[in-house]
């Protein structure tokens, strides 16, 4: 199953986590997380290791919030977010 916030680049064919691109607060990740991923042979580790993390969990909660505050196209996905 493919996450729901990967989102592909044709362009550069790389992958990124678009909420942790918009709502990371801690700018101190590297990798995927920072600058997406190319390594097709880990991608799965490597978007594991980046959806488990606590800079990814966090992108999550601000996005849940700003959701919450404001509304959104994606409100419901939110809702379930911050629910989990």
């Amino acid at each position: 199953m493919i996450p729901s916030c990967l989102c592909f680049s044709h362009g550069k064919v790389t992958l990124y986590c678009f909420v942790f691109k918009l709502f990371n607060e801690s700018r101190d990740e590297e990798g995927f997380s920072a600058n997406g991923s190319s390594d097709w042979k880990n991608a799965y580790r490597s978007i594991h290791s980046h959806e488990i993390s606590a800079a990814h969990k966090n992108a999550l909660i601000s996005l849940s919030v700003r959701v919450k505050e404001t509304g959104g196209v994606d409100y419901i996905l939110a809702k379930q977010i911050y629910e989990e």
